[in-house]
């Protein structure tokens, strides 16, 4: 209506006259345009939240594959079970052959070497743009050991664990695994399924396995507090979980 009244008298200032032919057009006019104009705030949104997705899905299908030789397997994943101990001052004239090797009595005595689970040495590391952000990073994780990484904002403790996790670009150095690795991220991603489905994860049902791991995340006082327990649906995003809860699961 103000888009009207502004433009006929705009017509009406110019010298023109108001015929009733010209003013019934043009109300018809602005009441098609009207649709298109109150839609293109909305459109000039998704055009660029379009744009934007774009250019994020560009990035990452163009970044570089993760280097098959980022990692330098341990000796220990190479050598088999019954070739990975020796037997000191045993009892047993001849052990009992196993399917993993040899079983020994409670007599004998093993001596098992074992490598760390994680090994750097002398690395230095880059994102994908080039820029080395570690340099002459020696570290090493043994199995079992809990570990702690403090330091600044912007320090590059984000980039060491990535540097783990072979997400960034070795420029020198080695890096030694024995095993596989697990990675538990500081933001949980929750499914809008059940609170087991989100713990299982597509995995097969085991009753044992899923005990001792609701044990080993302190999950179970949280059961007793969710209405269906295990059962509870919960809602997308987690929404019906604390923080510390998403955590947990």
């Amino acid at each position: 209506t103000v888009v009207a009244l502004a433009t006929f008298a705009a017509y009406s200032a110019s010298g023109q006259a108001l015929k009733p032919n010209v003013a019934f057009t043009a109300l018809s006019l602005f009441n098609i345009l009207r649709l298109p104009m109150m839609a293109l705030p909305s459109s000039i949104s998704q055009l660029v939240g379009c744009i934007t997705t774009v250019s994020r899905l560009k990035a990452f299908l163009l970044a570089d594959e993760i280097d098959p030789d980022f990692y330098e397997r341990s000796l220990a994943d190479n050598v088999p079970w019954f070739d990975a101990f020796t037997i000191v001052n045993s009892t047993v004239p001849t052990p009992e052959p196993t399917r993993k090797g040899v079983l020994l009595r409670k007599e004998s005595s093993l001596s098992v070497p074992q490598d760390p689970r994680l090994k750097i040495m002398g690395g230095s590391f880059a994102h994908a743009q080039g820029k080395t952000v570690l340099r002459g990073i020696d570290i090493e994780v043994d199995e079992g050991e809990l570990m702690m990484v403090c330091g600044a904002v912007g320090s590059g403790k984000s980039s060491l664990l990535a540097s783990f996790l072979g997400e960034t670009i070795k420029v020198d150095g080695k890096v030694l695994q024995r095993g596989s690795m697990a990675y538990a991220s500081q933001e949980p991603w929750i499914m809008n399924a059940s609170l087991r489905e989100n713990i299982l994860f597509g995995t097969p049902f085991d009753e044992h396995r899923y005990k001792k791991v609701l044990s080993a995340c302190a999950l179970e006082p949280d059961l007793k507090m969710l209405p269906a327990g295990d059962a509870t649906e919960i809602g997308e995003k987690g929404i019906n979980l604390s923080g510390g809860q998403k955590a947990r699961v």
